[in-house]
């Protein structure tokens, strides 16, 4: 049995020559530690794994995992959702809906893009998040309720907004809810 020990670190300066733009991120530095250490073993090698991983968000992903894109080897037309959500387990439904829905697919495809929450506040995932709302056609948040990132959705949200089909929000911040719209056509 072992315990797991995080503790956030950055690189030092002197390091940042010789590396690229990972230098400029928090890391986490993830220890295994063996749960018991008594008198019999203390003089008996203990070996530790160790990993420094990810840019300090709660997942290792990035948004292109979590991009469906659709073969569309019929030529129907292509619907594209972005969405927000609090965990990775929630988009798990929509992944598995979507791929049905293309493989079932009649009258029209779907491109998703899924983004977690704490990711937006990496700035290059930010950017890229409101450049796949550029093209969107619909938004779906939910449990958007850290107000920093609540009101960075917003500000991307709305700059598309009246261009957007539909904005769908679920429980999340006041700010965000007041972007819904389903725009009938």
């Amino acid at each position: 049995m072992a315990y797991l020990v995080s503790s956030p670190f950055t690189l030092p300066n002197s390091k940042t020559s010789h590396l690229s733009s990972i230098s400029q991120k928090n890391y986490f530095l993830h220890s295994f530690l063996p749960k018991k250490i008594n008198q019999n073993n203390l003089r008996t090698p203990h070996k530790f794994k160790v990993a420094a991983i990810g840019n300090g968000l709660f997942t290792q992903t990035t948004p292109e995992v979590r991009r469906i894109v659709p073969d569309n080897s019929q030529g129907l037309p292509t619907v594209k959702v972005i969405y927000v959500v609090l965990e990775a387990q929630y988009q798990s439904s929509l992944t598995a809906a979507v791929q049905t829905l293309n493989k079932n697919g009649q009258y029209a495809s779907f491109e998703v893009v899924g983004y977690l929450v704490e990711e937006l506040r990496d700035e290059n995932t930010y950017k890229t998040f409101c450049k796949d709302l550029e093209d969107a056609n619909i938004f779906i948040g939910s449990l958007i309720f850290v107000e920093e990132l609540a009101l960075k959705v917003k500000a991307a949200v709305d700059k598309e907004r009246d261009r957007l089909d539909a904005v769908l929000v679920f429980p999340s911040m006041p700010e965000v809810m007041r972007t819904q719209q389903i725009r009938i056509i």
